[in-house]
């Protein structure tokens, strides 16, 4: 089924290669190698309380957007252990925890080894994005482009303002 729906994708938006940002598939990191053998992985982290931050921001100030979250809600909170402590808990540490349990589980893409797994943390992107992009297009044995790099938008790193939420 997967294989199917991806290579319809690509044939629709007529692209050799197909790129998936679901954060959710961090727990399906050894079904999809079983699937897509030759897949590489590229795992951009961010700091657990800047995440956490992120979403609460979201959920609270843009309901659209619960959503979208709401399958870290349903999927992943189960996996944070005994429902009666996490109620204790305030809605951004269960958040943070759940963050650290999709890592904890994308990480278990390594054992593919270092040709298929590529770890950035998302600081150094938005902090060096040319350097950073440079290198994931290497990972993937993808060639660069002048005008392509060029194009790139300067980036000011704002990471931080999740401090102020």
């Amino acid at each position: 089924h997967y294989t199917q729906v991806i290579s319809t994708v690509q044939v629709i938006f007529r692209r050799p290669r197909f790129v998936n940002k679901n954060p959710q598939h961090c727990t399906r990191v050894r079904l999809l190698n079983q699937i897509f053998p030759e897949a590489k992985f590229i795992h951009i982290t961010r700091y657990g309380p800047a995440v956490a931050s992120s979403i609460l921001y979201l959920c609270s100030n843009f309901p659209s957007t619960n959503s979208y979250f709401s399958g870290i809600r349903e999927k992943i909170f189960p996996l944070l252990g005994d429902r009666n402590y996490l109620e204790t808990l305030p809605e951004i540490q269960r958040y943070k925890l759940a963050r650290d349990i999709l890592v904890s589980k994308a990480r278990e893409a390594k054992i593919f080894g270092s040709d298929r797994y590529y770890e950035i943390s998302y600081e150094d992107l938005v902090s060096e994005p040319r350097r950073k992009i440079n290198e994931i297009l290497d990972f993937c044995e993808l060639q660069r482009y002048q005008d392509f790099e060029d194009g790139l938008p300067e980036v000011r790193n704002e990471n931080i303002k999740w401090e102020n939420i």
